[in-house]
């Protein structure tokens, strides 16, 4: 496969086996998630794919879930020691060159290789995964103090973007200033100033929930914390898994009119360089 193909460019039957996987990734983190106590919610395209579609996009090769900031460090703690020897969870803490502020658990043993992970060690984990992303709490929807924590938040991502080589060239920092000064540190203590800046507003009394990883204005990353919880069932490929409660508020919000399918030619996914389900099998 060459770096200009596509998912969609791949067998039907592949592009299933991996959204098989990907369900097989997400049964465990459930598994422990019950165990615990704890809570997390489909979002973004997955969560169109559990309204519109019952399951996966048809076309779509990723999924995403959201979990507040306080359930999701409880979630890395116990899932160092929870996830079968057949999964793995990635983080900053765990791997110097990996470069995202949030987790992903990846299935050992296979490969799901995008153009921003090939320039990464062999030492990188590149399984087949899920993506785990916080929500933190902040106590408005805008303002000064909010809009700064973004600002920051983003200026942190950039700079790790850039030190990973997923961004190339300096004329894509937005953030010039605050990258000269930030890319002298280490992405472990990026990724540590990044997630201490999401935080700083308490839990006690907030209204809202922030996705401080979103690419999107800020304006569109805060929502109500009553469009979440208490957490609704939603069926997923024939699994009952966590969705927001207001799940029709969120996606409007995010997406407009999210039930309308986009144009034929846009109905892409991620592009991949290399996706093996057995690495064993393919030596």
């Amino acid at each position: 496969m060459n770096n200009k193909s596509l998912m969609t460019e791949i067998e039907p039957g592949v592009l299933k086996k991996l959204q098989d996987t990907q369900i097989e990734i997400m049964k465990e983190i459930v598994r422990i998630c019950e165990k615990h106590n704890l809570r997390y919610f489909l979002i973004y395209g997955t969560l169109i794919g559990a309204i519109r579609h019952k399951g996966f996009i048809p076309w779509d090769d990723d999924l995403d879930i959201g979990m507040p900031r306080d359930d999701y460090e409880k979630f890395i703690k116990v899932a160092n020691q929870e996830l079968g020897s057949a999964y793995y969870l990635q983080s900053t803490e765990k791997e110097p060159y990996y470069w995202l502020p949030f987790i992903k658990i990846r299935k050992n043993n296979t490969i799901f290789e995008e153009p921003s992970f090939s320039r990464m060690p062999e030492s990188v984990h590149k399984g087949i995964f899920v993506d785990i992303f916080p929500f933190d709490y902040v106590q408005e929807n805008k303002g000064m103090f909010v809009h700064l924590q973004f600002i920051l938040s983003k200026a942190i991502c950039e700079t790790m973007y850039f030190k990973a080589g997923v961004y190339t060239d300096k004329q894509t920092i937005k953030y010039k200033k605050l990258f000269a000064v930030l890319n002298c540190l280490s992405m472990k203590s990026l990724s540590r100033i990044q997630n201490n800046i999401s935080k700083l507003q308490n839990k006690e009394g907030a209204e809202y929930l922030a996705d401080f990883n979103s690419s999107r204005n800020y304006l569109a990353a805060i929502y109500p914390i009553h469009f979440f919880f208490p957490v609704a069932e939603g069926d997923f490929e024939g699994n009952s898994f966590k969705i927001p409660y207001k799940y029709h508020e969120y996606l409007t919000m995010v997406y407009g009119d999210y039930m309308k399918l986009p144009k034929e030619e846009d109905r892409v996914n991620h592009r991949t360089l290399r996706i093996v389900f057995d690495i064993q099998k393919n030596e």
